[in-house]
């Protein structure tokens, strides 16, 4: 009997022992179990931030080809709803101007709330806490705009602030950086091209031979005198709709050549309206001249590129329309420039390069 009264008093001497010891683990338990829900909580806050880091990258670069590949720029009506970036439409909401559903799906499959339909899709996200996150955006792009603060260096960002963390700001600089390169190397192709036109241009009309004379005498080489050559504006003609067109033609029966050809307005435009190429249809047919193709008409940012094909030192448009070639050509004592770029809202060149053609 004393020794089962002995085991029973251990028995309970071991049930009080356990109890104290669950007693003082209880808080660090409680403690863990909490860390453990709090740190789920940021998982799924990063992993929202996440995905409204990487559709910020999407819509970039899907809404900048779309342009490139279907559009005379941004404010053309065909992409004027959409743009390169998302808007912060209020402390809470993002809005995506997008084609792409893919971005605004993969928002959507991370618990983020989207409503709207293509091309304008509003999204909100809450974070792991159950509370909506806040946005604050900077230097970003809206629709029927051009997109010109990354040429001053100010790129898109968007501030995001979720319960219990410190605010994380995500951006698209590499893709931006890509783009300001891109921007930099079609500009030099059109300019390489309008160079190339010319030369031929030139040299074609140095080796022309005029039509027949009346009086006998020998043609003289070239359709109009070689001094004369060397000073026509034949950068001109790059935005001609019969651009290869030559001088020929009696003109003056005494030089026996000229260029009767380009009194008509499609070999050599007469009109006011081509001193700044800057449409489509007038863009398109330059840059078929030259021979290059649509995807020319903008720059790595989607904004229109713009030809200004005589021009003075602040990129205006000098001497323009200039007098067709004839022979004695008396139209321009020197050749002004061509300059290609990227203008803003007010006419402001932004990125350009300034060329001599010849």
């Amino acid at each position: 009997m004393r020794n089962n009264k002995s085991r029973n008093g251990y028995v309970v001497l071991e049930i009080i022992m356990f109890m104290a010891i669950i007693a003082l683990m209880a808080p660090t338990v409680l403690e863990m179990l909490k860390s453990s829900q709090n740190q789920n909580k940021i998982d799924i806050s990063q992993t929202r931030v996440k995905a409204i880091s990487e559709a910020l990258e999407r819509v970039f670069v899907e809404n900048t080809n779309y342009v490139r590949d279907n559009c005379y720029g941004w404010s053309d009506v065909a992409c004027s709803n959409i743009s390169a970036t998302p808007e912060v439409i209020d402390a809470n909401t993002l809005r995506f101007n997008t084609l792409d559903v893919l971005a605004v799906n993969a928002l959507m499959n991370v618990g983020c709330s989207v409503t709207g339909g293509a091309p304008t899709y509003d999204v909100q996200c809450f974070d792991g806490y159950g509370n909506l996150m806040s946005f604050a955006g900077l230097n970003l792009h809206t629709p029927a705009t051009q997109f010109i603060s990354p040429y001053n260096n100010q790129y898109p960002e968007i501030t995001i602030t979720t319960t219990n963390a410190r605010a994380v700001t995500v951006g698209i600089p590499t893709l931006i950086n890509n783009a300001l390169a891109e921007s930099s190397q079609k500009i030099n192709t059109i300019s390489n091209a309008v160079k190339t036109f010319v030369r031929a241009k030139r040299i074609a009309e140095l080796g022309n031979t005029c039509g027949s004379s009346n009086n006998g005498v020998a043609d003289p080489a070239g359709g109009l005198d070689s001094a004369d050559d060397a000073i026509i504006p034949l950068v001109w003609e790059s935005i001609s709709s019969s651009p290869r067109t030559l001088c020929s033609g009696v003109e003056n029966t005494t030089s026996q050549c000229g260029c009767s050809s380009h009194q008509d307005s499609r070999n050599w435009e007469t009109s006011g309206n081509y001193c700044v190429i800057d449409s489509d249809t007038e863009m398109n047919r330059f840059l078929a001249n030259v021979g290059l193709g649509s995807q020319y008409k903008t720059d790595g940012l989607g904004n229109a590129l713009v030809l200004v094909p005589l021009s003075d030192n602040n990129g205006d448009a000098v001497s323009c329309p200039p007098p067709r070639p004839q022979n004695n050509y008396t139209g321009l004592s020197n050749l002004p420039k061509s300059r290609i770029g990227v203008r803003d809202s007010v006419g402001t060149w932004v990125k350009y390069t300034d060329l001599y053609s010849e």
